[in-house]
């Protein structure tokens, strides 16, 4: 069931995509919705230098028992994530939603909670990517 969104604007588009998903049967929709968050933490991940398996990823999100205790970071970076996906998505619901400081800092705060623990000021990039692993040319 794959349609391509077509569309004279972004808007008409969305429109379209939001009637397939209410015609689109609920295991379809929720399989759907697995993929695209999983896509979702690997892409940003691996913007910022780290690539994960989809092992790693569909393991993390199924809560399942770490049997390599130095995967538990990259475990809970990637369940930190995709709750980081559902409070954005709880925030798009809001009928009157206003992005402000204190929405990023609830982001970041579901991103990296071990940066708010320390005394220093946090840290949004703890270093510059080289994207070895996860090079594509950049849009002119």
């Amino acid at each position: 069931m794959v349609q391509t969104l077509q569309g004279s604007s972004l808007e008409v588009r969305v429109a379209r995509f939001n009637e397939l998903q209410n015609a689109a049967p609920e295991d379809v929709l929720r399989a759907y919705r697995e993929r695209h968050d999983m896509s979702w933490v690997y892409h940003d991940s691996a913007l910022e230098g780290v690539v994960y398996s989809m092992d790693e990823l569909r393991s993390s999100a199924a809560n399942q028992v770490v049997s390599d205790a130095a995967l538990i970071p990259a475990y809970d970076e990637i369940r930190n994530h995709l709750l980081a996906i559902e409070l954005a998505r709880e925030f798009a619901s809001r009928k009157r939603f206003r992005l402000s400081l204190d929405v990023v800092k609830k982001l970041y705060a579901q991103l990296a909670p071990e940066e708010l623990e320390g005394k220093a000021p946090p840290k949004y990039r703890k270093d510059m990517p080289l994207h070895r692993l996860y090079f594509h040319e950049i849009a002119p």
